[in-house]
């Protein structure tokens, strides 16, 4: 009798843990969905050392998913959180246990009040046609950082977003993230050697240009159509992403390295021709180098043509890549552009043909601009000089624009319950032509009944 009655206490322990375990399992299963209907992560593959997805990072700041927002607007939310105070809370405790968290810290509070918002600021002022309609909005962005030894990315720029299907709208929310990783960074006492403050600036300024282009060109830069299916066939080519974002940072270095391009002003057009063909360089070989370095010299080249192919100095191809921008952003694919722009001596028939005949077409411009620069420029128009290194300002600034939420790595925007998907994805594509931007802000800004 005692042993039945032993055996039916260890079958109800049992059956007890088993239970748990059924349960730990259903919830598990229950968040994975919660998160694959997030949305998916649609920025590029991992491809160089400056822009990448987030997601996955060790170390990262912040929480997962929408933050726990005391407030209720876009508005109150950046007054909130524009001065909180920035404390060892506010990073994980994998941050917290390292002996580098003073790091973090100073690197948060850079980040928060001078980089991103100079970045912002300057980026307003380079290109004023494509985005100059956001200079009244609030829009948010989530900050992550990590110290991982194995990536060489300095910071990436990631975004990700979630939908619903309410009658008679289908409704999009959209969140931003910038990542940091610091492994590799020099070190002066607690704040950063100048060098590597410079080359930060360069790298966020890089990956703004990402999120502004998110955010004006939202159909092409994404994959996605009106009614939220991908359209990833017909995205802008990576060459054209990373290479509109290296314009800002600059990319003269790698171009005259002899382990680079080794392109420079003594370098004849044929031979210029012969390296730009090459598997390794060509534009839509998917090499690295080429999707970020030939990349930089297309997209110069197109603004060189869409500014009347006239001058060569930094301010006039920063305007040309300004009028560029905003011809997709009025709904003209990049193709269209691209037809447009050369329609004077019908130079290049699509989109295609200008990138299967940009080594001979554009060898004689990249002579001229490698000409134009010396030997220690680093090609940046964003200053609307090739020489600076020095990108941004060592200064606070304040801008609702892109703020930078501290305490999460995925800040969701915050959209009114009529604010549609077609609203969203306006612009063109890579070929396919679509609805002229830029998105219904006024639904966005203000606080409603």
């Amino acid at each position: 009798m005692e042993d039945n009655v032993a055996f039916t206490k260890k079958l109800r322990v049992v059956s007890s843990i088993c239970l748990f375990f059924i349960i730990c399992i259903f919830l598990a299963c229950t968040q994975q969905v919660d998160i694959n209907e997030l949305g998916e992560n649609i920025t590029n593959p991992p491809i160089s050392d400056t822009s990448s997805p987030v997601g996955g990072n060790s170390g990262q700041t912040g929480s997962t998913g929408a933050p726990a927002s005391p407030v209720s607007s876009a508005w109150e939310d950046y007054n909130y959180y524009k001065n909180l105070e920035i404390k060892e809370e506010n990073l994980t405790s994998a941050l917290i246990a390292q002996d580098n968290k003073a790091h973090a810290l100073y690197l948060m509070k850079i980040l928060r009040d001078e980089i991103v918002p100079q970045a912002t600021n300057a980026l307003l002022k380079r290109f004023p046609q494509t985005f100059g309609h956001l200079n009244d909005q609030v829009i948010g962005m989530g900050l992550a950082l990590n110290t991982s030894e194995q990536s060489t990315a300095k910071a990436t720029f990631g975004m990700g977003y979630s939908f619903g299907n309410e009658t008679p709208y289908k409704t999009m929310n959209i969140r931003y993230t910038l990542t940091v990783n610091y492994s590799n960074f020099e070190w002066d006492g607690d704040k950063l050697k100048n060098f590597w403050r410079q080359e930060l600036e360069a790298t966020v300024a890089h990956e703004m240009m990402h999120a502004f282009m998110c955010e004006t060109l939202t159909r092409g830069f994404t994959g996605l159509d009106h009614d939220l299916s991908p359209i990833t066939s017909d995205k802008f080519p990576l060459w054209f992403i990373e290479g509109t974002a290296e314009t800002i940072c600059g990319a003269a270095d790698m171009i005259r390295l002899e382990n680079g391009f080794g392109i420079d002003k003594t370098t004849t057009e044929d031979a210029i021709k012969e390296i730009l063909s090459s598997d390794k360089y060509h534009l839509t070989s998917g090499k690295i180098n080429a999707t970020y370095k030939t990349g930089y010299l297309a997209v110069l080249y197109l603004s060189y043509l869409t500014n009347g192919s006239t001058s060569l100095e930094a301010p006039d191809l920063a305007k040309g890549l300004d009028t560029l921008l905003s011809k997709i952003h009025k709904g003209a694919s990049l193709s269209d552009a691209i037809v447009e722009i050369s329609n004077e001596n019908n130079k290049f028939s699509s989109l295609e043909d200008f990138e299967a005949r940009f080594a001979t077409e554009g060898a004689h411009f990249i002579k001229s601009l490698m000409t134009t620069m010396t030997d220690t420029d680093r090609g940046a128009i964003l200053t609307g000089k090739y020489s600076d290194r020095d990108l941004l300002d060592d200064i606070p600034f304040d801008t609702h624009l892109f703020w930078l939420n501290i305490v999460t790595d995925n800040y969701y925007n915050k959209f009114d319950d009529k604010f549609t998907t077609f609203d969203i994805l306006k612009g063109g594509s890579a070929t396919q032509s679509g609805e002229a931007g830029p998105r219904s802000y006024e639904k966005l800004t203000q606080t409603t009944d």
